[in-house]
């Protein structure tokens, strides 16, 4: 049987690796919090932190087949990221480019105002 459900929030932020702030998030998963946050010097996903939230995506669904459909960011179909989804049998599509507005509303929508909010509640941790 097939069913979907809406993800809880991937929130990528500039900081330094390890650095005071990346290490108190660290622990937000362990302690009950329900978002994926990845500090890294540069803002966006890029390889490391997409292999990061395949590994958050199968802590969620432990010993369950997942799908997962991504738009096609070069981070996202790289080869590297392919393999180490395949690795984790993982299902994946991609959605292809030009049409992320029209087949991922939640993304562009939904996600943009919940990550405003993520993201100032997260600055107000921070001082």
């Amino acid at each position: 049987m097939f069913s979907y459900m809406i993800l809880l929030p991937c929130v990528v932020m500039t900081a330094t690796h390890n650095g005071t702030l990346a290490r108190r998030v660290s622990t937000w998963r362990e302690e009950g919090g329900d978002v994926f946050v990845n500090l890294q010097p540069s803002h966006g996903m890029d390889t490391p932190t997409a292999k990061k939230y395949v590994d958050f995506l199968l802590t969620l669904f432990p010993k369950q087949q997942i799908g997962l459909i991504r738009d096609a960011a070069s981070t996202h179909v790289c080869d590297e990221v392919k393999r180490y989804v395949e690795e984790k049998d993982v299902v994946y599509e991609f959605i292809p480019a030009g049409l992320t507005s029209i087949m991922q509303h939640c993304d562009l929508y939904a996600n943009r105002r919940l990550k405003a909010v993520i993201k100032k509640r997260f600055f107000k941790l921070k001082r």
